[in-house]
């Protein structure tokens, strides 16, 4: 039963990862929604405004 817990805790995280998405730019890292010139921080990305 412990194990089973543990498993379910070590997939819950894995499955949210992908929503952290932060960008990196000159080894900084900012969050969504940043912007850097014409540049904005877009599910991890940087996109062109």
């Amino acid at each position: 039963m412990k194990i089973l817990k543990i498993g379910l805790v070590l997939v819950t995280l894995l499955l949210s990862l992908p929503s952290f998405a932060d960008c990196v730019h000159g080894g900084n890292v900012y969050p969504e929604g940043a912007t850097i010139g014409s540049y904005k921080c877009v599910n991890g990305s940087w996109v062109g405004n």
